[in-house]
């Protein structure tokens, strides 16, 4: 008939999954009364309950922040293996130096200033290389995507789909 309610929302408060489902039940039952249907009667009334979707959402993300701090974390014990590491190589390399350095007079204050200097000079131009070799290795990707994508473009008609912009496979 034409006094039919085809859909109907509600917001509430809610904290709790068991909370909301209390409330969609108290709802569903007042209806139900007032309407003269079973409250069971999913057909009658279907619900849907929006904050199971956010909690869910919400534990994903999460989880992707864990994960994030995860590999941080290994990140940045890599980086203190490697820088070790130079400075172990170091001091391996440079112990008679630094045995003539100390019987000459230097203090071990000085030694040790030293090679962190050496270390930290070297980690911060590894570290500065790598990140220009990285940008310009995307920046080759993303130069190389752009001439894929107007080479297509200009061959359909200025329909540019390519691989990365459209993933999708051609079945005819």
């Amino acid at each position: 008939g034409s006094n039919r309610l085809h859909n109907f929302a509600l917001t509430i408060d809610a904290k709790t999954i068991e909370e909301s489902q209390a409330i969609e039940t108290r709802v569903r039952e007042t209806i139900a009364r007032k309407h003269k249907f079973d409250s069971a009667d999913e057909s009658a009334l279907g619900s849907y309950n929006k904050l199971e979707d956010v909690i869910e959402t919400m534990k994903i993300f999460q989880a992707i922040k864990i994960f994030i701090w995860i590999i941080g974390i290994g990140t940045l014990i890599a980086g203190v293996v490697g820088v070790s590491n130079i400075m172990l190589i170091v001091v391996k390399e440079r112990t008679k130096e630094i045995g003539i350095r100390k019987a000459i007079g230097a203090s071990p204050a000085s030694v040790v200033g030293l090679i962190l200097l050496e270390s930290i000079l070297i980690t911060t131009i590894a570290g500065y290389i790598g990140l220009i070799l990285g940008t310009g290795l995307m920046e080759g990707v993303n130069f190389i995507v752009e001439q894929q994508y107007a080479a297509s473009a200009a061959t359909n008609g200025g329909n540019g789909d390519t691989l990365f912009r459209n993933p999708t496979v051609n079945l005819n």
